[in-house]
């Protein structure tokens, strides 16, 4: 003999609660995914890189990007001993669309 879908559900219903009761799971309203149109706006992705996430971005070592520095063959600024990069000048500089005195 099976149980009925209403008591299956009724049976259900009460083991939640108790695991809830115990501290066991959290409550059903917090476990329900969030509503996206609620969801806090991304912060706005950041306009300078260092070195590191220049790094990154190209595929190639932080050495990579301290030599290429030196000599000149990236676009870069240097503020109070950082190195950095606008993020825009890298991409256009991968694609080959920046300034010809920056080409490797």
């Amino acid at each position: 003999m099976g149980i009925q879908a209403t008591e299956a559900e009724a049976l259900l219903r009460e083991f939640m609660e108790f695991l809830e009761n115990k501290g066991l799971i959290g409550h059903r309203q917090e476990m329900q995914s969030p509503d996206p149109v609620q969801q806090a706006p991304q912060k706005p992705q950041r306009q300078t890189v260092d070195v590191k996430t220049a790094a990154e971005l190209m595929g190639v070592s932080t050495g990579t990007i301290y030599t290429m520095v030196r000599e000149n063959q990236l676009p870069h600024v240097k503020v109070r001993g950082r190195i950095l990069f606008h993020r825009e000048n890298i991409e256009l500089w991968l694609r080959g669309e920046l300034l010809a005195q920056y080409q490797a």
